[in-house]
């Protein structure tokens, strides 16, 4: 009995994780001039097998300091577009929009407990930049 527990066990420690995993809220890291955002994640409206992530929040650590035209503008906007799960806690195939430059690159994701590592690149990889992002629910 012992080892078919100890089996089931180790089982469940190998299962990779479900593309629902990253699904929920997550903060951005905060930038220079102390902005962030809330960006959720959840299955893509054109298919469900993808997942996408709408700005939902748009602020400033200094709430007073904040752009809130630039925030409002921001709000609703889809910043992660078409990820396709790839292997446990990985997703690529996707794009990203980086609200600072307004512009579009290919981009990946890795889930590392409740930090999301999420890049975005230019020239088939060789220039990448990005950030860790933190789960708000």
């Amino acid at each position: 009995m012992r080892i078919v527990v100890l089996a089931i066990c180790g089982l469940l420690l190998v299962v990779p994780a479900h593309a629902s995993d990253v699904f929920g809220v997550w903060k951005s890291e905060v930038n220079d001039e102390g902005n962030f955002l809330h960006v959720e994640m959840a299955p893509c409206a054109s298919n469900a097998k993808l997942v996408c992530g709408t700005i939902i929040k748009a602020a400033n650590v200094v709430p007073e300091k904040g752009d809130k035209k630039r925030q409002a503008e921001l709000m609703g906007k889809v910043m992660i577009n078409d990820m396709a799960a790839d292997g446990a806690n990985e997703w690529d195939d996707g794009t990203i929009w980086a609200p600072d430059d307004e512009e579009t690159y290919s981009s990946t994701m890795e889930l590392k407990g409740e930090v999301l590592e999420v890049s975005g690149c230019v020239l088939g990889g060789l220039i990448c930049r990005g950030q860790d992002w933190t789960r708000v629910k």
